[in-house]
């Protein structure tokens, strides 16, 4: 648990070294998971800065707002070793199956069950084949357990040859018609859909090269 933020009474302190007279809270020394409070970070717009040192030596600024309520625990590097450890403690790291995850993890539609490998490991299993997607059964609800399964390319070629027109403020087009229009290749804006964008993610946001 994090310590309770003192009150900044005496910005001449050497724990309140920096620290404006304005700032009411004053959270130097104060520990938030890896993380401990060093000093003042200055204002990102109107938002209030901690500079932190992580255990692990790296020091960046964080919000007030992130450390008080618990987002921030730890610095980048930390969180990249820890998503990666994650996959490595059961030894699917860098496996079809694993990748697949990762690929709905960024889509940013995820149950708080399937943010975690081993949930999404114990409801679905492994890819079996290279021949298998991982689909939604309902692409207006979140990656969830219930609304996902592995499907074997021929199914998912038939669904998608059957599959209804993509309705867009007020416009009826099939996938190809929205993809010539947007300007992105057919194969992009399927990927798109099957990793869980909304339609204006996945018609409106630029190809990248």
């Amino acid at each position: 648990m994090a310590a309770t933020p003192r009150t900044n009474t005496n910005t001449r302190s050497s724990s309140s070294r920096g620290v404006p007279a304005s700032i009411r809270i004053n959270l130097v020394g104060d520990k938030y998971g890896k993380l401990t409070v060093v000093g003042f970070g200055g204002y990102r717009g109107t938002a209030i800065l901690w500079r932190c040192k992580c255990e692990c030596g790296k020091r960046g600024d964080y919000y007030r707002a992130n450390l008080r309520s618990g987002n921030s625990k730890q610095c980048a590097a930390c969180s990249k070793k820890q998503f990666v450890t994650q996959g490595t403690s059961h030894g699917m790291y860098g496996t079809p199956t694993y990748r697949t995850w990762e690929r709905i993890i960024r889509s940013g539609q995820v149950s708080k069950r399937w943010q975690a490998f081993e949930n999404f490991f114990e409801d679905v299993g492994k890819k079996t084949s290279v021949n298998h997607y991982f689909v939604r059964k309902n692409t207006t609800q979140p990656w969830k357990p219930g609304n996902g399964e592995w499907t074997h390319k021929s199914k998912a070629r038939k669904n998608s040859r059957t599959a209804k027109q993509i309705r867009y403020k007020g416009r009826c087009q099939s996938l190809s018609d929205w993809a010539q229009e947007v300007g992105i290749s057919r194969t992009s804006l399927r990927r798109r859909f099957e990793a869980g964008w909304t339609k204006k993610q996945a018609l409106e946001t630029p190809a990248t090269h």
